[in-house]
């Protein structure tokens, strides 16, 4: 039976243009057309800084526009480090507790997307009889240790807490095997479903293009995407293929540090910020061939979605990911990507090389990669997963 009020919570949200915006206000979008009475309470837009985050075309013309939105206020976490994402959380977590007992009266079902681990027992807190579904597309505790934002001495102590949080849902959904496995393997025992990530763009056949020796990189450059061999990969491109271009596309608050290294390199080296979701297929297909970087330690943590949306394109990726990590997994099953596992600057770059000298392979991979996108991963039917675990359908085999 459909819940006649359903609400959504999440830190990041429409219109905010990175990260896992976009995909949680997809979902925001299902429910309203599927439920009709949808209640959000959301952070005011502040990723990846309060001043970069707003899109404003999607302001005016999204189907969320009329939507009633409670916002939390946060910090601009583009200042500070570990201790404003950390008040940021707590801040965030006491007022959706607040809006659960003010707002929530007849709230049938939540779900809490991408949610700071504490958010889920405070609204259980306050809402102790209604279903809770928490969607985590990051494992804040190993990524925050694997990454060194915080000793590895306090691992330990922070998986417990992120489980014990996360045990107070009644169901939880992630994007990978490997995630699901992390979760278990730090004391989570509710039912975890696994349910992929979709293309933040609608994937079509390939047009055929002009080959031009173009390696891009989309999106964040922290550093679990081990943006750190980029310079030195980009040097050794340059010595074996002279005359190649590389594309950084992303907000200039994220790729500072980077930029100054690329250009103390050289080259033809284009930077460009991030692009309207209707723009970034075409922008995309500038290049041709993805690079798509992770850090060893925190690929089972999480999944780069621009891997997913660059096949969607049509564009194939070449990647370090570990041979185990569900990023090599998508890379081989689709045929659309190589992978180069944790490979150095060096190896990657020869790996470029041989891809970008060869159209013909790359032209394939991006139909065999595009093909798969569109096979495995639908929006809609992704979707309605998402709604099925909202009603209490279980996904688990």
């Amino acid at each position: 039976m459909v819940p006649s009020r359903v609400a959504l919570i999440s830190a990041y949200f429409w219109p905010e243009r990175l990260g896992c915006a976009a995909p949680i206000s997809d979902v925001a979008r299902y429910l309203k057309r599927n439920v009709g009475n949808l209640d959000v309470f959301a952070a005011v837009p502040h990723y990846p800084s309060k001043r970069a985050a707003i899109n404003w075309d999607l302001v005016a013309n999204d189907e969320l526009r009329d939507t009633p939105i409670v916002r939390a206020w946060v910090f601009d976490r583009s200042g500070g480090g570990f201790g404003i994402r950390l008040l940021n959380d707590w801040l965030f977590a006491a007022q959706a507790c607040a809006a659960s007992v003010l707002m929530g009266s007849d709230w049938e079902a939540v779900m809490l997307l991408a949610p700071p681990a504490l958010t889920i027992p405070w609204v259980r807190i306050a809402k102790p009889r209604t279903r809770l579904v928490a969607a985590v597309y990051d494992i804040e505790s190993t990524l925050a240790c694997e990454t060194g934002i915080v000793p590895g001495k306090f691992s330990l102590f922070l998986n417990a807490f992120e489980g014990w949080c996360l045990n107070r849902a009644d169901a939880i959904l992630v994007l990978t095997p490997q995630m699901k496995r992390t979760l278990e393997s730090i004391g989570v025992k509710r039912p975890i479903s696994v349910v992929p990530i979709w293309p933040s763009i609608e994937g079509g056949e390939p047009e055929k293009k002009k080959h031009s020796n173009t390696l891009m990189y989309a999106g964040g450059l922290a550093r679990r995407h081990g943006s750190h061999v980029l310079p030195e990969l980009w040097r050794q491109l340059q010595v074996n293929l002279p005359g190649s271009r590389l594309i950084i596309q992303g907000e200039e608050s994220q790729f500072a540090e980077t930029k100054k290294a690329l250009q103390e390199v050289g080259g033809e080296v284009t930077f460009r910020p991030t692009v309207p979701r209707d723009l970034l297929a075409q922008t995309l297909a500038e290049s041709d061939l993805q690079l798509v970087l992770v850090l060893d330690s925190a690929s089972n943590s999480s999944i780069p979605s621009k891997a997913i949306t660059s096949l969607a394109a049509g564009i194939p990726f070449l990647t370090n990911a570990p041979l185990t990590s569900a990023l090599a997994d998508l890379a081989l099953t689709s045929g659309g990507g190589h992978v180069v596992s944790g490979g150095t600057p060096q190896a990657l770059a020869e790996a470029a090389t041989n891809l970008l000298g060869a159209p013909d392979i790359l032209r394939n991979m991006g139909i065999s990669g595009g093909a798969y996108v569109r096979r495995a991963h639908s929006r809609n039917e992704l979707l309605q997963q998402y709604f099925d675990l909202l009603l209490g359908v279980s996904l688990l085999e």
